[in-house]
């Protein structure tokens, strides 16, 4: 990255909670090195009136900034979200980042549009005959990249596996997480890239509910139903699920008094992914990939360097 002397600040509050997620940050990047490919770097701590401040190299905006910005233009090949270019360079970074942090026994565990940043060096896109054009006025070739940042809920290896059902910002939140699964995190940070580069390419959410169940609920809408037997084990499965593996209709503790109404009506997946400005082929594509990072069971999930490699994140 060019050297340009401005840097960004992130002065976390004056609280327990907020320190903790700043060492943990620190830490988690002290792990990944210097080098780590498409990953923010910090470039330094410090500490001001009791609150910790991270140095971290500066960026243009999130990936949700980005594509709220985009819905005002459509000049450019989309499918309802960001440009088909920048959707390509947010799947080979995030997954080139996701790639690396796991390789080193890290997983990030709150992957989403907001902890994805567009490289405030090289946010520009080539339209011809030497002109170029910032976000969001693509025509071309995104000359940009794509970072993740946010490291503050990351957990190592040598770390207990999580059961608890509230890892990850809700609409990220994988299957396995919202019925206590233990389980290794890697296939969750893929399942939240999954959703992040859907939302980021249609503009819209993938997966929403008010709760847990809920969020179940979008997923079998979007996915189908989960594989009979596949959460037997986890820890909400009475809750969530009937004997046979099916989702209830509400969760079981709740009766009638659950809200039924966040339940989404059935869409599958291939038809939210379908667009109408982006061409069959960049659609075909993301779907392949959304799809294989969305399948319920996290064992049969491609990994994140298969999201890096992928024909959609290539371009090839």
């Amino acid at each position: 990255m060019a050297r340009t002397g401005q840097v960004a600040l992130k002065v976390c509050r004056a609280d327990a909670a907020a320190a903790a997620a700043a060492a943990r940050e620190a830490a988690a990047l002290g792990a990944l090195g210097p080098g780590a490919p498409s990953v923010a770097r910090l470039l330094g701590a410090f500490e001001d009136r009791g609150r910790a401040v991270l140095v971290l190299e500066p960026h243009r905006e999130d990936l949700r900034a980005c594509y709220k910005r985009c819905r005002r233009r459509r000049d450019a090949p989309s499918l309802g979200g960001v440009p088909v270019p920048l959707a390509r360079a947010a799947a080979a970074g995030l997954g080139a980042a996701l790639a690396h942090a796991h390789g080193a026994g890290v997983a990030h565990l709150d992957v989403k549009p907001d902890n994805a940043l567009v490289d405030a060096a090289r946010a520009r896109v080539v339209l011809g005959a030497g002109q170029e054009s910032e976000i969001p006025n693509f025509k071309g070739s995104f000359l940009g990249r794509v970072v993740l940042a946010d490291f503050g809920s990351a957990r190592t290896s040598g770390e207990p596996p999580l059961d608890s059902a509230y890892v990850a910002s809700r609409y990220y939140r994988a299957p396995e997480t919202c019925l206590g699964l233990g389980h290794p995190a890697f296939p969750a940070d893929v399942w939240a890239l999954g959703v992040t580069l859907a939302e980021a390419a249609t503009g819209k959410l993938l997966f929403t509910g008010r709760d847990n169940h809920a969020l179940l609920l979008a997923h079998a809408a979007r996915l189908g139903p989960p594989p009979p037997r596949t959460f037997a084990a986890a820890r909400f499965a009475a809750k969530h699920l009937l004997p046979g593996g099916a989702l209830r209709a509400r969760p079981a503790a709740e009766g009638a008094a659950a809200a039924a109404d966040d339940a989404a009506a059935p869409r599958p997946l291939a038809a939210v992914l379908a667009g109408s400005g982006a061409t069959t082929r960049a659609a075909g594509e993301l779907l392949d990939l959304v799809e294989a990072a969305l399948r319920w069971d996290p064992a049969r999930r491609l990994d994140a360097a298969a999201a890096a490699a992928s024909r959609f994140a290539r371009g090839a």
